[in-house]
């Protein structure tokens, strides 16, 4: 049976549009593009609502528009002739390989099942709230007070919450098609365990994403970047290298499909914004300027730049796939 999968660029804040409401506030770079043009090669149909499909269809004459490059004439030849299904109440037409929806969701994925071995992938804000059903699971019941009110502001009726702890899903075995953590494997106190976990309620073929943090592969200076962090954020753990984290990835059973990773410049000043205790802001600054002013980049570019600290956050988005 083919999979299922759904893909949707998004900003570090949460963010997917602009602050007009259009998609395309960003241009991936070249690795981020390299990402996305070797996923879509495993696509046989894509689904997309209409302001997507009105982003994309860009590419139906983008060669004859504009000189493109090696990389962008490679995405337009796999896109192009990519059979597409758009679901839209107000577009009576569609260009290029692309027809309008004739039912829901639910009922074009079952057709569509039951021919074909490539994957069949959903992209656009509108179809995510039509999945079957999303599991908020977090240990702090803040966080999850959170996230109800943003599903509730913005109409999701599809989501269930669900409070516990990531080392003991209370989930049965093979109970998700995809799993999804951003943010939480630095906080986690064995990651590996939460793997194991994560790759018991997936069922064989699931998709697991994980975007988070990553620090040096110097040993060193790893373990300098995460006292930093520790002394911003207690609940911090630890940051994985890039290496470490994908192996224990892979121990817990799964095959890395794909994984990409950026920097984010930071400021100390915007950091120390969303800390929760204003009393550490002196002390973490009087350490880090030390330190940057001593050349020491602690595994993350600290430097002193006209008078105030800069460095960088290592981000790693990770796709992998459960066996079967």
């Amino acid at each position: 049976m083919r999979d299922v999968t759904y893909s949707m660029g998004i900003s570090l804040d949460g963010y997917i549009v602009g602050p007009d409401g259009g998609f395309d506030w960003s241009v991936p770079d070249q690795e981020v593009f390299r990402f996305v043009t070797d996923e879509i090669r495993n696509v046989d149909v894509h689904l997309m609502g209409r302001r997507l499909y009105e982003t994309m269809v860009y590419w139906e004459t983008a060669e004859q528009d504009q000189p493109l490059d090696d990389s962008e004439r490679e995405w337009a030849a796999i896109w192009k002739p990519l059979p597409k299904v758009v679901f839209s109440t107000t577009l009576s037409a569609v260009q290029g390989n692309a027809r309008l929806a004739s039912g829901t969701l639910a009922e074009e994925i079952e057709r569509l099942r039951s021919a074909g071995d490539g994957d069949i992938a959903i992209g656009g804000a509108a179809l995510a709230a039509e999945a079957r059903e999303v599991v908020a699971f977090d240990l702090t019941p803040e966080m999850l007070r959170r996230a109800r009110q943003r599903c509730a502001q913005a109409g999701h009726e599809n989501v269930t919450f669900k409070e516990g702890s990531a080392t003991e899903l209370p989930f049965a075995d093979g109970a998700f098609d995809g799993v999804v953590t951003r943010l939480s494997v630095h906080h986690f106190q064995d990651p590996r365990l939460v793997f194991d976990e994560i790759a018991r309620v997936l069922r064989p073929g699931g998709t697991f994403v994980l975007a988070d943090v990553v620090s040096s592969e110097n040993q060193e200076e790893s373990a300098l970047q995460n006292a930093i962090e520790i002394l911003r954020d207690p609940s911090h753990t630890r940051m994985l290298p890039q290496s470490e984290l994908l192996s224990m990835v892979e121990g817990a059973g799964f095959d890395v499909a794909s994984h990409v990773s950026w920097d984010r410049p930071r400021e100390f000043e915007e950091w120390m914004g969303i800390i929760n205790d204003a009393t550490r802001v002196g002390p973490i600054r009087t350490v880090v300027h030390a330190l940057a002013g001593a050349g020491r980049t602690a595994g993350m570019g600290l430097s002193l730049v006209d008078g105030g600290i800069e460095f960088f956050h290592r981000w790693i988005l990770v796709v992998a796939r459960k066996p079967g």
